[in-house]
């Protein structure tokens, strides 16, 4: 009996922490350069505008804000405040804005456009509500989210509701091997119930903690990845500053020559 618990409360607590109550994930689906290298392009007077606005290193980038749990995420849990996309990089225009909930007569959120980035809500997100926001920055984005929600688990990933398997299936598996070897001790006591319920809790545990530290390894690759694209746009910018300047001064050098021998 205390076996069969023992299972019941294993399974329920590594689905419950998979799929809380109420929780937000927000990811970053993809960001494609529209020009792979400005400096070979260059040549080739290939160019990209906006509203007559050369753009030097277009980059058009989707993220997803997904609401999934057993129930909604209210208005009044923005606390009057909205929730921040920062993208670390002018926003040059929001070109699309989706939004699914599900269900129908639910209005879309409102969507305020920054200088780097995206304010959202407050608004009600329905548990199945999925927004997509599609923009075109200028250069390689970097990007983070900003803010809190009373009661709502945030998470800077996509939703992968298989992220449950791995623990369910290590109790379930525990749960068959053991009563396979208990099928052959005649003399299955209260202690033996403990050890295995011990077991089972400690397998669930160790692949929920396996599988947390492959995804947050995973997450800080893209991290490293994404500050490193942010760092080398910033030297290019710092060199073509750079250029920009050596041109004034051998301009600004010319006009004095020529100052002088007209003197």
């Amino acid at each position: 009996m205390v076996a069969v618990i023992a299972i019941v409360v294993g399974a329920w607590a590594a689905f419950r922490s998979a799929n809380p109550r109420r929780a937000l994930y927000i990811a970053e689906r993809s960001a494609v350069a529209l020009l792979r290298s400005t400096r070979g392009l260059d040549d080739h007077e290939i160019e990209v505008r906006r509203q007559g606005r050369v753009l030097n290193e277009p980059h058009v980038v989707t993220v997803d804000v997904a609401s999934r749990g057993a129930r909604d995420i209210p208005r009044s849990a923005f606390d009057g405040q909205p929730l921040k996309l920062d993208f670390g990089v002018p926003v040059v225009a929001l070109l699309d804005q989706r939004s699914d909930a599900d269900r129908p007569a639910v209005p879309s959120p409102k969507v305020v456009v920054t200088q780097t980035g995206l304010e959202i809500g407050p608004a009600l997100l329905t548990r199945n509500h999925l927004l997509t926001y599609t923009l075109l920055v200028e250069g390689p984005p970097y990007f983070q989210f900003f803010g809190e929600l009373a009661d709502v688990n945030i998470y800077d990933r996509p939703v992968r509701r298989i992220s449950a398997i791995l623990p369910l299936g290590t109790v379930v598996l525990s749960a068959l091997i053991l009563g396979i070897f208990s099928s052959f001790i005649s003399s299955f006591n209260w202690l033996t119930y403990v050890v295995s319920a011990m077991v089972l809790l400690a397998s669930a545990a160790a692949a929920w903690i396996a599988f947390s530290s492959q995804r947050d390894a995973g997450r800080q690759v893209d991290q490293v990845r994404r500050q490193v694209d942010h760092a080398r746009y910033q030297q290019d910018l710092a060199e073509e500053a750079s250029v920009r300047i050596q041109r004034a001064l051998m301009m600004s050098d010319l006009l004095r020559e020529d100052k002088s021998r007209e003197i």
